[in-house]
Order: C-alpha cells, then structure tokens, then sequence
C-alpha cells in the first residue's frame, strides 16, 4: 500500500438497518478515530499498518472486529530536466529522483507530440517546430507513483525561402523577399539596401546570386538560394519561335519582360488577321489554341504595348514562327 495523504475505505453492508459509526483501530490501539463516514481521510506514516474496524448501526446493532494488515511503502517523488532545441535535434530529457531511498522499478514519459517513452533519461526527436509540454512520473516496486511533474520546452524551426528566380534590367531596383525565419542575413552584402532583412532591394548591373539565411532567436539557421540574370533595359524580349508539344520546353509563346512595370496588352494574330490570342500582364502567354483547337504551323503576327518602371512606353511588334 502507498503512503498517500488518502483514504481507508470500508465496503461493509447490512441486511437490515443503517451504518451509521466506524470505529477505526490502528496498530492494537496505537491511535482510535471514530467516524460517521465509511471513508477515513488520513496520512498514515511509512510502517507496517494493522487496522481494526467495527461498525454500529442506527438500530444499536455492532459488528465483529475485521482486522487487515498493509506494508506503507514511501511513494517516489521526481523531477525533470529539458531544454529548448532546433528541429531536427535530438532533445534530451533527463529525469532524476527525489527520494533515493526509494528504488523506481520505471520511469513514464509523456513527450507532448502524443509519444510516450519508459525511459529514464531519453532523446526524442520532435516531428515540428513549437511548444511543448512534457510530462512525467514514475513508478515503485509497489506500484506507487509519483506525482506527475511538467515542463515546457520549445522546438525552433526555419525553413528559408526566398522565391523563384528571376530577371531584372540594368539599375531597375529589384525588390527580394525572404521567409520562413524570424531574422535574416543575405550573403554577399554587395548591391542590398540592407542585407539584414526580409525585404531587401537590390539593384545589378550583373548577373548575381544571393544565398539568405534565416535563423532565429536560437539560432537553427536554413538557407536558401536565387539567381537573377541582369540584362541591359528596360525592354521587351520577344522569341521568334516556340514548340507547344507538352514536352516542358518552349511551350508556350510570351515575351520575356526587362524593367517592365505593366503590359496594356500582348496580341497574336494568324496570317489571315485573326486575332489568336489576347493577354494583359506578365501571364503564361499563348499554348497555340484557338477556342482549345490547335493552330496550325506558320508565321503569326504579334504586337505588345508597355510601360517601364520609368514611365515609358513600350510598343513593339514582330513574328514568330509555331512549329510542332
């Protein structure tokens, strides 16, 4: 039996009448509790515990003596040890007894991400950056447990992103964005606004990569890349041909866009004057449909109006060549 701050509890009944007194007996008379409950709330000291008790009915019936014995064991007391880490480390979690008189026959963990472990000390690898609460407790060779102590520890986690790739003109300012951390550094500095935020601009007159790092208040950096290919603009780059068979490459026909700020419309047009194909803005550009019916091979007209980040206007025409 554990040693609890608890109950002794009695189960008698009679046929006829009402239970109305107990009389508790501990340890031939050691200590006498009279009680008008069948329940004894008592912290009993860690011994070998005789108990006698007799009952009294409202009608002045008294039963015989029932007499049982327990073995008090110490229950064990415990405490835990964890620490915040990045994800995809193994976090330890470290228990330790408070009662070292008292043997753990096991130990229970409950790590907070619904895995449990019977360990005394383990390392447990989170599925997801957050906040969690870990739990345990542990348990005797008499099968007493311990209360159950908490803690709270935290998994941080980045995931650096910083976007497709992309294109820009000569001295345009190119706006870059980073996510996926709470702070950020881009390598190398050169040509940033700042290279110690999400939101840099930069601005080439060359052909760059920029690799960021996202980290946060403890560290637990990831990285990521962009390329951007400068060319001399601003200016409209239009190809003079294009394959749409579905196999990923030259599919669709569109004009590649340099220091561009918006396009008023870009039109492709067959060797009869019918209009084919129709877009505002930096779309996906034509497939080679009319209505979802292929067009045949030949030469197409197109035009193409737009506006730079300047202020000035673009317009331009030419042909383009569909071959399948």
């Amino acid at each position: 039996m554990c040693q609890l701050p608890g109950l002794a509890s009695d189960a008698s009944h009679v046929q006829y009448g009402t239970i109305n007194q107990w009389n508790w007996n501990f340890n031939n008379g050691s200590e006498l509790v009279q009680t008008t409950d069948s329940t004894l709330k008592k912290t009993f000291p860690i011994e070998n515990l005789n108990v006698d008790l007799v009952v009294h009915t409202v009608e002045g019936c008294v039963s015989q003596p029932v007499s049982k014995t327990f073995n008090l064991t110490e229950k064990p007391a415990t405490n835990i040890s964890v620490q915040d880490a990045c994800y995809g480390d193994a976090v330890p979690l470290f228990a330790t007894t408070l009662t070292p008189s008292v043997p753990i026959r096991q130990w229970y963990w409950l790590t907070g991400d619904g895995e449990i472990d019977s360990s005394e000390n383990i390392k447990h690898y989170y599925p997801r950056g957050g906040i969690y609460t870990v739990a345990e407790y542990a348990v005797n060779g008499a099968g007493c447990s311990s209360d159950t102590v908490t803690a709270q520890l935290t998994i941080y986690q980045t995931n650096a992103k910083t976007g497709n790739d992309t294109i820009v003109a000569f001295g345009q300012p190119l706006q870059l964005h980073a996510s996926g951390g709470d702070f950020y550094q881009w390598q190398p500095a050169s040509f940033l606004s700042d290279p110690n935020i999400a939101d840099p601009v930069a601005i080439l007159n060359d052909n760059f990569q920029y690799i960021v790092k996202a980290y946060t208040s403890f560290g637990c950096p990831t990285y990521d890349t962009i390329n951007i290919k400068a060319y001399k603009g601003p200016a409209l780059y239009v190809p003079n041909a294009f394959s749409p068979d579905n196999n990923g490459i030259n599919d669709r026909f569109h004009p590649v866009m340099m220091g561009m700020q918006s396009i008023d419309y870009f039109e492709v047009f067959n060797r009869f004057g019918q209009k084919v194909f129709s877009s505002q803005g930096d779309g996906p550009g034509w497939d080679g449909n009319l209505n979802g019916k292929p067009q045949p091979v030949g030469t197409y007209v197109w035009l193409i109006k737009g506006r730079d980040y300047l202020g000035n206007i673009h317009s331009e025409k030419g042909t383009v060549v569909l071959i399948r």
